[in-house]
């Protein structure tokens, strides 16, 4: 970790932080990308670990990678973008698909809750979609931060018209519903009423 340049001399120059010598140097050598030197009088370099960075030549530490981004291998020279629908923290080796009831788009480095009226099931899902006609979706009463991963049919006697509910409407007065997710009322016939 130290080396001498000038003719004569008797004693020999630590290394600073970021470079690093062998026994009879007369230079210090920077380290790599991917790679530094974190102490003076190093004599060689250590790879930057999974979750950090060293972009350029000469670093004294490691980088570590943003929000929504990884580095999955030790000695990275750069950080990777984690794929829609998967997101990471700070200093991440690897991303995490976002769960049942939520979305990542590319746009932010959190997982989205679903709104009412919308679903999203399985794992790592980039948008939400709008429950069909006769459908409907909402959020638990549990405080877990997810919204809805499922539709549930409107029950018998009630329908839904429109996507993208999340309340089903009772028949009105003399029609009625037979069905599970029904999307209109029917008439009753003459004679008959509910």
């Amino acid at each position: 970790g130290k080396y001498q340049n000038l003719p004569s001399k008797d004693s020999c120059i630590a290394t600073t932080p970021g470079f690093y010598s062998g026994s009879g140097a007369t230079a210090p050598v920077p380290c790599n990308v991917g790679k530094y030197a974190g102490f003076t009088g190093m004599t060689s370099c250590q790879s930057c670990d999974s979750g950090k960075y060293a972009w350029r030549t000469g670093m004294a530490s490691c980088l570590s990678c943003s929000a929504g981004r990884y580095a999955p291998n030790p000695g990275a020279t750069t950080c990777q973008n984690c794929t829609e629908g998967y997101i990471s923290t700070v200093a991440a080796s690897e991303c995490t698909a976002c769960q049942p009831g939520s979305y990542e788009n590319g746009l932010s480095s959190a997982c989205i809750p679903c709104m009412n009226g919308t679903y999203a099931a399985g794992l790592g899902n980039t948008e939400c979609t709008d429950c069909a006609a006769g459908k409907i979706s909402f959020k638990s009463s549990i405080s877990d931060g997810l919204g809805p991963a499922i539709c549930t049919a409107c029950p018998v006697g009630y329908y839904q018209a429109t996507t993208g509910q999340s309340v089903c409407t009772g028949c009105p007065v003399n029609t009625y519903a037979p069905n599970l997710a029904s999307t209109a009322c029917t008439q009753c016939e003459v004679g008959k009423r509910t």
